[in-house]
């Protein structure tokens, strides 16, 4: 019966080692994915700042082009003639 005992007590014992160890894997594990996860969540913080300044550029040139346009328009209605005088001449 001591034995039996002993044998199921030394069973035991050596699941539980396994189950902790295993723990402590798991652990290391889910650190190791955090910390990825964190740099990722970092990475893509940064690109989409970096997008978002990109776009806001952009969409401030689109507008001084535009008024630019609107100006030139509007002086080419006034003065046709000067502003075709104006205007530069490629292959001079």
């Amino acid at each position: 019966m001591a034995i039996i005992i002993g044998v199921g007590g030394w069973f035991v014992y050596d699941v539980f080692e396994a189950t902790e160890d295993e723990l402590e894997k798991a652990r290391a594990r889910i650190t190791q994915l955090e910390e990825r996860v964190q740099i990722t969540d970092e990475a893509v913080t940064e690109t989409g700042a970096s997008a978002s300044e990109q776009i806001n550029l952009w969409e401030s040139e689109i507008r001084r082009l535009e008024q630019q346009r609107k100006i030139i328009k509007l002086r080419s209605k006034d003065e046709p003639k000067r502003y075709l005088r104006s205007r530069p001449v490629f292959g001079d």
